[in-house]
């Protein structure tokens, strides 16, 4: 079993004063399918870039994975990430049992999504 491990971890991009990460810590399995969503500017792509060893931190950060960063436009940048996820047909909404790569999302984070159109 590979583990992404995270203790202490801040990052600071430089000339910043509010950091992107502030003593974080964290444990991922490498088996576990994971999406990273979220607004612009929150650290998703930060973390990538840490993970493969592009940027100096402070505490641990340590993968016996390798990482690799494939960009890709984004046609309505203007869009929520739940809307271009569903233009993609990624299924967002599916039985608890299933075994498809994004977890079910509770009434109130869809509620959420959707109030922010």
């Amino acid at each position: 079993m590979s583990m992404i491990q995270a203790e202490h971890l801040t990052f600071f991009y430089p000339g910043s004063p509010d950091p992107v990460f502030e003593d974080a810590a964290f444990q991922i399995d490498t088996r576990w399918r994971l999406g990273l969503i979220g607004r612009n500017g929150r650290g998703k792509t930060t973390l990538l870039r840490l993970l493969m060893g592009e940027y100096p931190h402070e505490g641990t950060l340590a993968a016996s994975e390798s990482f690799g960063y494939f960009p890709s436009p984004v046609p309505k940048p203007e869009r929520l990430t739940a809307e271009g996820l569903e233009d993609l047909g990624v299924p967002l909404l599916f039985p608890a049992q299933s075994n498809q790569l994004f977890p079910v999302l509770p009434d109130s984070v869809v509620e959420a999504l959707e109030g922010e159109r």
